[in-house]
């Protein structure tokens, strides 16, 4: 049995060494990438992939900021710092874990295979980050930079630094009353409706104690980003019919 379930193991890896681009001299890293803490629990003394996970967000985060200022030479730091984010979000790292194939590869606890641990998003994102480190670790940051580089090579060419900041209307917002001199928003839930698998929640925001907006959302953060589109849309209106003062 374990040495069906090793040869499982050895099948598993080799996929997505292939699907990442990369050959591991030291294949135990990518083991330990894969390695949630709940499987690690069960089967001690394996290692899990929190530590690497730790290092893969530096990593990555540095080969994303590198490649932007390389790829986008007139852009500015914070067209740079948006476009950043929106590529190292949990949603678009889960999004390439997935495309990998790095859900079939995870190594999970019985409860957490049973809870359909291999589609998380939190998961996927955090042994993505790990496989990363796992790279750096095996072949240095070209190798990482080449398989990062492979894997959002779409992204990077279609990015378009107008959506992406008027998706992030939170970050607009602050900017705005920054660059005013005015208080930062303060955001509060008010209202989570709908059954549990599906909610819909209300957030309002306000600026020096006065109510701005209210979004919706089915998220808190989507919430919040309706909200904060609601707010600088009523901010600026106002200032354009003062004259700009």
């Amino acid at each position: 049995m374990a040495k069906r379930s090793g040869q499982a193991l050895e099948v598993q890896m080799a996929q997505l060494e292939e699907a990442l681009g990369h050959s591991f001299v030291r294949r135990n890293l990518l083991v330990e990438a894969v390695t949630h803490r709940s499987y690690a629990t069960e089967h001690p003394p394996s290692p899990h992939n929190e530590r690497l996970e730790f290092l893969g967000d530096a990593v990555l985060g540095f080969i994303i900021c590198a490649w932007l200022v390389e790829r986008f030479p007139t852009a500015t730091e914070g067209e740079l710092a948006k476009a950043k984010g929106h590529l190292v979000a949990s949603t678009q790292l889960a999004q390439a874990a997935t495309r990998i194939g790095l859900g079939n590869a995870l190594r999970l606890g019985r409860n957490e295979e049973q809870q359909g641990g291999r589609r998380k998003q939190t998961l996927l994102e955090n042994a993505f980050e790990a496989v990363i480190a796992a790279i750096y670790l095996d072949g240095g940051i070209a190798a990482a930079a080449a398989v990062v580089r492979r894997i959002f090579a779409d992204e990077v060419a279609t990015l378009d630094f107008a959506r992406i900041a008027a998706l992030d209307a939170k970050t607009a917002l602050q900017d705005w009353l920054r660059f005013q001199r005015r208080p930062l928003p303060c955001y509060a839930t008010v209202a989570v409706e709908g059954q549990s698998h599906r909610p819909t929640f209300h957030v309002t925001v306000s600026v020096e104690g006065r109510l701005l907006g209210e979004g919706h959302g089915s998220s808190r953060k989507a919430a919040e980003q309706a909200a904060a589109a609601l707010a600088l849309q009523q901010l600026k209106a106002e200032v354009e019919q003062h004259g700009g003062h």
